[in-house]
């Protein structure tokens, strides 16, 4: 929450840059269009920033989990969670609340998140 606050309040002072430019933009001075492009670019790169994800979160049933010589894994790859240094949480709802649990996860040299467990759970996963 409080990161979509100062969103909105740098996108809104981006903005009133913007329009403060506009009444003095002169179409002869490279500084003032240098300006112009700049405050657009600044502007529109926040606004987008406000669609981009802060984290990657799903919850896996038991029945997900696959096995190979190490036993029990959940990979989620970086392509889905995209972040380059992920955080992993790993969670199970127990009484209507999720609690966090420990459990084995690491980070293979492709970015990809690999939970491991020794028996299948419901859980759910936050990535950020």
């Amino acid at each position: 929450m409080k990161r979509k606050l100062i969103l909105y309040f740098s996108i809104g002072l981006l903005s009133c840059g913007l329009i403060v430019t506009l009444f003095a933009y002169d179409k002869n001075s490279l500084a003032s269009k240098i300006s112009l492009i700049g405050l657009l670019l600044g502007t529109g790169g926040s606004i987008l920033s406000l669609f981009m994800p802060t984290y990657y979160e799903r919850i896996f049933k038991k029945d997900e989990w696959k096995t190979d010589d190490k036993g029990l894994y959940i990979m989620i790859p970086k392509r889905k969670h995209g972040f380059d240094k992920p955080t992993i949480t790993i969670s199970i709802q127990t009484d209507g609340v999720y609690q966090a649990i420990y459990a084995p996860r690491q980070v293979n040299d492709k970015g990809d998140v690999i939970v491991r467990v020794n028996n299948p759970v419901d859980c759910k996963i936050k990535i950020s």
